[in-house]
């Protein structure tokens, strides 16, 4: 693939993000954008060789934290679109972490959204558990995300008999951008889940009176043989 006139073609593409003011659209535009441009600099650091070993912590984080573009003559990491531009300045789940952005960074504050959890059902971080590549579009956001949300959402499960919920290590990571409690997460899934799912869900409740035990899903950060996509 990195051999290839499409690839070239992209590459070529990406350089003129240098001169495209992301500052002079809505934040909807910015939203769709940012989750767009964030599946695209995964891909370039894959195809790049960049990561190294796929299965090394150390590794990833470093990918995160490098893999860059200059937009508008501002760099962006990985790190610094989700947790910065998408989750409105928030520090990733490694232990330590601090907000990407600092008050001197004011022109990357100003690009700042408001966080909507949905976002994690968009973004595709280069390993075989992370939703699937979409293009997203400002004018059909509020749907593709919604139906991104429920087609990851399709692998929650209950166990009714032993009053178990088994969830995607998401919400482990990201906790706090769906709840304060096991129940406000419980409650989010069943609110943006499919109607199968949110239906296991509300029966769990009306056989069990205490807040179910969650468990949480393996995650697979093996890589994908090949870029995943998926529609939205």
């Amino acid at each position: 693939m990195g051999s290839s006139d499409a690839f070239a073609e992209f590459v070529g593409l990406t350089h003129l993000l240098k001169n495209l003011d992301i500052g002079s659209i809505s934040p909807q535009e910015r939203k769709a954008f940012m989750i767009n441009i964030y599946s695209s600099l995964t891909i370039h650091g894959l195809v790049n060789g960049v990561l190294g070993d796929a299965s090394s912590t150390t590794s990833r984080l470093k990918f995160y934290a490098s893999v860059s573009y200059n937009i508008n003559g501002l760099v962006f990491s990985l790190n610094d679109i989700e947790h910065g531009i998408l989750r409105g300045n928030k520090p990733s789940p490694v232990p330590l972490s601090s907000e990407p952005f600092t008050t001197s960074d004011t022109q990357k504050l100003a690009l700042c959204l408001e966080l909507d959890p949905r976002i994690h059902f968009a973004l595709n971080c280069g390993a075989k558990g992370c939703p699937p590549i979409g293009v997203y579009s400002a004018e059909s956001l509020d749907n593709q995300l919604s139906r991104a949300t429920r087609g990851y959402l399709s692998e929650t499960s209950v166990d009714t008999d032993k009053n178990i919920i088994r969830i995607s290590m998401l919400f482990k990571w990201y906790r706090s951008d769906f709840g304060d409690s096991d129940e406000e997460i419980i409650s989010w899934i069943e609110q943006h889940a499919s109607a199968d799912v949110s239906n296991v869900i509300k029966k769990n409740r009306e056989v069990n009176t205490t807040t179910p035990y969650v468990e949480y899903l393996t995650y697979d950060w093996n890589l994908p043989s090949s870029p995943s996509k998926g529609p939205v």
